[in-house]
């Protein structure tokens, strides 16, 4: 499935992201044991990345939850 968050500024976009990847992993984890749950996310706010620097977009596949701040699940850029 394929879910887009859009909304106005401070009404939230990012904690229901957190949040529904959170749970997209967490319900992976219960109906498929055998491997690791995985859960594949686009940042395209490029003022205030979830993931990424600043003024770049970021694609992450994640295997854990979104704990934290933002600059806690911060990596370096790597171009190709």
């Amino acid at each position: 499935a394929v879910v887009v968050v859009v909304g106005a500024r401070n009404s939230g976009k990012s904690s229901f992201l957190r949040l529904l990847a959170n749970a997209v992993l967490a319900n992976a984890a219960l109906r498929r044991p055998s491997g690791p749950p995985a859960v594949g996310l686009l940042d395209c706010d490029v003022g205030q990345p979830e993931l990424g620097p600043a003024g770049l977009l970021s694609l992450r596949t994640l295997h854990e939850p979104l704990l934290g701040p933002p600059l806690a699940h911060r990596r370096a850029a790597h171009v190709t």
